[in-house]
């Protein structure tokens, strides 16, 4: 399973996966054409794919499964809006979106980057589920930012820990 989600997460910028998680084909050069609309029967075909991938994503006692599924997921609303915009239409949404489900710090990452490049879709912007997250970001920098400032926060995970924290900072500025 872990090298199957790999698999997909190593080519996530491809038009393969495009189709894979939006339904929506497109030819050799790149375009979508006037066909590119998906199929009226494989529409739940992407959609249980995104949800998949959401669940192992979740799955955070999987750790490598859940890293490479929320990997494959940055990558994959960081290029394409597309995935962006169906990854917000699905029931699980709130629960994928949720921060706090993530408390390894390579997952937590990988969640921000997601929350980052969901609010970058201005559409997406008023979505209550990611307004959320923007206030668990303001906690999630105020309580490690003091932690890293006072230098009570030590360890091996210390550089993860100022990467997530910079994310979370850099989406409280753009977006609360």
């Amino acid at each position: 399973r872990c090298a199957a989600v790999e698999c997909i997460s190593n080519l996530a910028c491809t038009k393969y996966v495009f189709t894979y998680f939006t339904g929506i084909t497109v030819d050799d050069s790149g375009r979508m054409g006037p066909s590119a609309a998906p199929p009226a029967d494989s529409e739940n075909d992407y959609k249980q794919n995104l949800k998949l991938f959401c669940a192992l994503a979740l799955d955070v006692d999987e750790f490598e499964i859940s890293r490479a599924a929320l990997g494959c997921l940055a990558m994959c609303t960081s290029a394409f809006s597309e995935v962006r915009i169906e990854l917000s239409k699905l029931d699980s949404f709130s629960e994928f979106i949720n921060l706090s489900a993530y408390s390894n710090l390579e997952l937590m990452h990988r969640a921000l980057v997601i929350v980052s490049n969901m609010l970058e879709a201005e559409s997406l912007q008023d979505n209550a589920d990611l307004k959320k997250q923007v206030h668990f970001c303001v906690g999630y920098a105020s309580h490690f930012g003091g932690l890293v400032s006072a230098g009570e926060y030590e360890g091996q995970d210390f550089d993860m820990l100022q990467v997530t924290l910079g994310l979370a900072q850099e989406i409280v500025r753009q977006y609360s």
